[in-house]
């Protein structure tokens, strides 16, 4: 009967009836993620895309970044 907010990076979950099981290799419950921390993250991420060109810059990564950054985000809201 309770409700729970997790940002999860990558894995698998199995949803059962009673339990949900989790197997990744970082969560993080709403009530634990550091805004803070979460924003500058976004704000690295989109400045290393914004330089796409730049051969330097691994898309892939700088775009992976954006997400659990994002994710991290929606989720502080939440409350347990």
């Amino acid at each position: 009967g309770q409700n729970h907010y997790l940002a999860i990076n990558g894995g698998f979950a199995e949803v059962l009836p009673y339990r949900v099981i989790i197997l990744t290799h970082a969560a993080e419950l709403s009530n634990e993620v550091d805004r803070e921390r979460a924003e500058k993250a976004r704000e690295r991420a989109e400045k290393r895309l914004a330089r796409f060109n730049d051969s330097t810059v691994n898309f892939q990564r700088a775009r992976a970044a954006l997400a659990r950054a994002v994710t991290r985000l929606r989720i502080s809201d939440r409350i347990p």
